[in-house]
């Protein structure tokens, strides 16, 4: 999951699928796109952009998703991996 927090747009309340040819990523039918998140998912990301050091929202260890995915997985059932 190559998630930025630049994709992320925490006042509109949404994450932008672009092109990551840095990780060899394109947009499913090759069409960047917004798209809409829930207003609870909103403020549990808000609180993690304050403790994260990274550029990555989702940062991996060995392909293997973060635990602060999980978490938030956890808080908000609509967000599916």
């Amino acid at each position: 999951m190559h998630c930025a927090w630049d994709d992320i747009n925490l006042i509109r309340g949404t994450v932008t699928v672009r092109y990551k040819p840095e990780y060899g990523f394109s947009p499913k039918n090759y069409r960047e796109r917004e798209i809409p998140i829930p207003a609870r998912l909103v403020k549990e990301l808000k609180a993690l952009k304050v403790k994260s050091e990274k550029t990555c929202v989702f940062p991996t260890s060995g392909c293997i998703l973060s635990k602060t995915f999980s978490t938030i997985r956890r808080h908000v059932p609509s967000v599916r991996s």
